[in-house]
C-alpha cells in the first residue's frame, strides 16, 4: 500500500523508533512486555499497550483541563466565601 503526502498538516517525517529488547512484566496486569520503545527506568512503573490505553484515557481529561486558557483579563470572578 503506498501513502501520498498531502499538504494540509504537519509533516511528521520521523525515523522508525529503536526498539529495546528484554523481558518485563507490566506494573498492572502482570502481562510480559518483550519490546519497548525506550530503555525503562528501573525505579518507574511499566505498562502492556492495553493498561497504558486505559490509563491516559483517564489521564486525558485531566491534561485538557490544565490546558484550559485563563480568565480572560478583566474577568470578574464571583465567589461566595466572604
Amino acid at each position: 500500500m503506498i501513502f501520498e503526502k498531502s499538504d494540509d498538516g504537519p509533516r511528521r517525517d520521523f525515523p522508525p523508533r529503536k526498539m529495546v529488547q528484554g523481558n518485563w512484566k507490566c506494573s498492572d496486569c502482570g502481562k510480559e512486555i518483550t519490546e519497548l520503545p525506550f530503555e525503562p527506568s528501573p525505579d518507574r512503573p511499566i505498562y502492556c499497550r492495553d493498561c497504558w490505553g486505559g490509563k491516559r484515557a483517564k489521564i486525558q481529561p485531566l491534561i485538557q483541563e490544565e490546558k484550559s486558557p485563563p480568565p480572560k483579563r478583566g474577568a470578574f470572578v464571583f465567589s461566595n466565601n466572604l
